[in-house]
């Protein structure tokens, strides 16, 4: 089974121009299967075993909008991506980071696997559950949580049922360990004793920028509060495990899911 596995990436990876002049042309099924072990130690606990993303995006997509050419998608493994959960592969060597590049270049050959949902119908359910309170999908709703126009393009589809029935649980982690630097509930307390609760969208070491459920934006400077709650491993996000039905959520997954960044 790994040898099939071996040649079908291969296949795969030879449908690149030779003009193109690829780093990752003319690997052996072995130097693949090497990859392949790499990510799953190295890469799956975000992305996923088969890499169709999980608290990472999924990476089986023909074109990986980071690293639309092989050489950009090793910078990005070597590198990592500033600002965001991706870090840089520091502990592997050049050799090994150009393997694990191949295996995910091979997984956009991988057939997406359908889901049970209706997206259409996932796409009502979404409406009525008043998720665009709070989201923008395609330049519409509101700003108070992420973006989602290209959220199925971002996150696998474990982790999508997951954030919606247990929020607080599909929290990504940042890669040096803490929770979301984006979205992170926030309660402050100023020095008139008036309270500002909201999420955080920007944090230096003098200020800390929050936007409130209303949508407002406050800038606040750190010496001047009383206090400073950061929540941890909570959810402005509220759970819905029981509040769906188990089809309405298999459509709302297969409606995000399909969301993936087109207008």
């Amino acid at each position: 089974m790994r040898s099939l596995v071996g040649l079908a990436l291969v296949a795969a990876l030879t449908l690149v121009p030779a003009h193109a002049q690829s780093p990752l042309v003319g690997l052996s099924p072995s130097d693949l299967e090497h990859g392949r072990r790499l990510f799953e130690a190295q890469c799956s606990r975000c992305h996923g075993f088969n890499g169709r993303g999980g608290s990472g995006p999924s990476l089986a997509r023909r074109v990986l909008r980071r690293a639309p050419d092989d050489e950009s998608l090793i910078k990005v493994i070597a590198g990592g991506i500033p600002d965001t959960s991706m870090p840089e592969a520091w502990q592997m060597s050049d050799r090994e980071r150009q393997l694990v590049a191949a295996f995910v270049r091979s997984l956009g050959s991988v057939a997406e696997t359908p889901l049970p949902g209706d997206p259409t119908r996932g796409s009502a359910v979404y409406e009525t559950a008043g998720c665009p309170t709070c989201h923008i999908v395609r330049g519409e709703g509101g700003s108070f949580g992420p973006d989602l126009s290209d959220v199925g393009a971002r996150r696998g589809v474990a982790h999508l049922r997951e954030a919606i029935v247990e929020p607080a649980k599909a929290l990504p982690e940042a890669s040096d360990g803490s929770r979301y630097v984006a979205h992170l509930p926030i309660k402050a307390t100023i020095s008139d004793g008036r309270v500002v609760e909201g999420v955080r969208v920007n944090e230096d070491s003098f200020t800390i920028q929050l936007r409130s459920p209303d949508g407002q934006l406050h800038s606040l400077d750190k010496a001047a509060l009383r206090a400073l709650d950061k929540q941890f491993g909570a959810s402005v996000m509220p759970a819905y495990e029981g509040l769906l039905s188990s089809r309405d959520l298999d459509d709302v997954v297969a409606f995000l899911a399909g969301l993936r960044g087109e207008k």
